[in-house]
């Protein structure tokens, strides 16, 4: 008998210790943050899988670092699949220009985890170099001849009235200006510049800062996820921090420097 109630006790022990360990299983799968990240947009995310690297990611490792009870956890995709994902709830958030389509399914924070300077890459033999260099408004590049790439959502909402020319892809985009076929290509600095270097290619640029606001790469959680708008104040707070320490520009320059 009186073995017979210590494998009771035992056996109810047990019981408990196996839902406590399924219950905190369970609260640590909740509080992984799982981002979908374009993998050919190099060096701000590049890498298919969880091999995915960059400015976007450091810098979302040094906002969770900032953040207790959450981790996050990156992936490589073509960036529509991942996308999808999000908005499907296979994955639980993104880093990106906030649109009113994404907004439909994710909550953006205020604060952005990365905002690139916007620029126009010219040729310093271009003949329209002068022109170019005095760019101070939007308007302005009415004049001027444009280039970019077919798929750039980004083109096509902000200067998509000046109809720039299309090629496939940003390497002939490059060739293009420097061939003097156009006059300049808007890209983010540090992409263009890691673009350029991978090619081989020397181009001269200028700061377009009325572009600025519309480059805002902002972290968005799919308006499901447990706790999402909670969340987003924890990682705003973090943002703000790391801005402020200068950290978020020591990320994106510790890329820049390695190309030279």
């Amino acid at each position: 008998m009186f073995n017979m109630g210590i494998r009771s006790i035992e056996r109810t022990v047990l019981v408990i210790l196996l839902t406590l360990f399924g219950y905190i299983g369970q609260a640590s799968a909740e509080n992984i943050v799982k981002f979908g990240h374009y993998g050919g947009y190099a060096p701000v995310t590049h890498g298919e899988g969880q091999e995915v690297r960059g400015i976007l990611v450091e810098t979302l490792k040094a906002v969770f670092e900032k953040v207790d009870g959450y981790s996050p956890e990156f992936h490589g995709l073509p960036w529509a699949r991942a996308q999808k994902m999000v908005e499907n709830g296979e994955l639980d958030a993104f880093c990106t220009v906030p649109t009113d389509t994404r907004s439909q399914y994710v909550l953006f924070g205020r604060h952005a985890a990365w905002a690139p300077t916007p620029v126009a890459f010219f040729s310093p033999s271009s003949p329209n170099a002068t022109k170019i260099k005095s760019i101070s408004e939007k308007e302005d590049l009415r004049d001027i001849n444009l280039v970019d790439y077919v798929g750039n959502g980004w083109s096509e909402a902000n200067i998509g009235e000046f109809n720039p020319n299309k090629v496939t892809d940003l390497e002939n985009a490059f060739d293009v200006v420097r061939l003097h076929r156009a006059d300049a290509h808007i890209s983010p600095f540090a992409m263009g510049t890691y673009q350029l270097n991978q090619l081989g290619m020397d181009l001269d640029y200028v700061e377009l800062p009325f572009f600025d606001a519309d480059y805002k790469f902002k972290i968005g959680i799919r308006k499901d996820y447990p706790g999402a708008a909670e969340l987003q104040v924890k990682l705003d707070e973090a943002i703000a921090e790391l801005r402020a320490e200068g950290k978020l520009k020591e990320i994106e320059q510790a890329y820049l420097d390695n190309l030279k």
